[in-house]
């Protein structure tokens, strides 16, 4: 649990808190990347890009069609036309016999529209859905935010959610959403982090076929991949991880995946997706390193914060989690989320034993 915290919430710039070691690295990463067996199970391929417009017209182009002369007709040759034109034929009126055609009566009403199926879960919120479909999609390609995480006031490094193009898993047509964690130049003096976190979403059932964790810092390299087969409800993860001159570490786990779950990195996103109101508490499932996890987020007020880049009108959510049924304290840790229809992260708490970690949007591409 405390690694979703990490990651998700910026918190895994702790370790730089805490950690002084030198930057020297001695890895074997040929072999940590090594991710063959995930590759034969999981098949990740870019999307065509549509069709781009034909390009506007150069200078050249436009004067000529400026200079044009246009075609006048004055009223002495419309009168002149109009006298040698034929005079109209009559129009038969239609036979007797032949019916004619009504507009259709008001109550006279095409084929009723089916009724969406029930959402799933029963536990998620369903407001703002149709089925598993959002009404208004919150993310869009090519949408940015950067944030500036820091500790007692001073920036350890940024940390980026972007989304990326659209791919296709397994021939099915995915969101890509990409987390970005980086020290800052002088933490890094002490311990570098540069990790990056994938992963591909269904983009019609909103449900996550995988994702992928590169981890390059100081004392460990690590690369991680996770793949969730909802049909037959079952997760697979494979990690290979090798700490600073000691051999590397190979695991494989397997469990029992519960219905409709996300992961540690899909359900930031997936939060977007529901109309948030104050006291409202959404329930959604994740899956994460052979455990399934109940996040419960509670939005406990709105309020205006006011940024580097300008001033943001919020909901302030609460996460909580339940690991196998059971209540996991993991501190006070919230979001801020826009409230529009974009729903924006722009900014996060984690409070730990000694201080607060914080992050705070600096940039916002949308």
């Amino acid at each position: 649990m405390s690694k979703f915290l990490r990651v998700s919430f910026g918190c895994s710039l702790l370790w730089v808190l805490v950690s002084c070691v030198t930057s020297d690295k001695d890895f074997d990463h040929e072999q940590v990347q090594d991710t063959s067996e995930f590759e034969q199970v999981v098949k990740i391929e870019t999307m065509e890009e549509p069709k781009t417009q034909s390009p506007p017209p150069t200078p050249e182009e436009a004067k000529s069609k400026k200079q044009t002369p246009k075609k006048v007709t004055n009223s002495a040759t419309k009168k002149k036309s109009a006298a040698n034109a034929p005079a109209p034929q009559k129009k038969k009126a239609p036979k007797k016999e032949a019916k004619e055609q009504k507009s259709p009566s008001p109550s006279v009403k095409g084929k009723k529209k089916a009724k969406s199926a029930p959402r799933q879960p029963p536990l998620e919120d369903s407001e703002g859905f149709d089925g598993r479909r959002p009404l208004v999609q919150p993310f869009r390609v090519g949408e940015e935010v950067v944030m500036g995480i820091s500790y007692f006031a001073v920036e350890a490094g940024k940390f980026t959610m972007k989304v990326m193009p659209m791919v296709q898993v397994n021939g099915e047509k995915s969101y890509h959403f990409k987390y970005i964690m980086k020290s800052s130049p002088l933490f890094s003096m002490f311990y570098s982090v540069d990790d990056v976190a994938e992963t591909f979403v269904d983009y019609e059932t909103l449900l996550p076929h995988s994702y992928e964790i590169h981890v390059d810092e100081s004392k460990q390299v690590r690369e991680t991949r996770t793949f969730f087969d909802h049909k037959a409800g079952k997760a697979t993860m494979w990690d290979r991880k090798q700490k600073k001159n000691e051999k590397l570490e190979k695991k494989k786990i397997e469990w029992d995946l519960l219905a409709y779950s996300q992961n540690v990195f899909s359900a930031a996103y997936y939060l977007r997706n529901f109309t948030l109101k104050v006291g409202k508490k959404l329930k959604v499932r994740v899956g994460h390193e052979g455990k399934n996890i109940e996040m419960t987020a509670e939005v406990v007020r709105r309020e205006t914060i006011f940024t580097k880049i300008g001033k943001f009108d919020t909901f302030v959510v609460k996460p909580q989690f339940d690991i196998d049924g059971k209540f996991k304290p993991t501190g006070e840790n919230y979001l801020w989320l826009t409230a529009d229809d974009r729903k924006f992260i722009v900014r996060m708490e984690s409070k730990i034993k000694i201080g607060t970690i914080v992050g705070e949007v600096q940039k916002l591409k949308r």
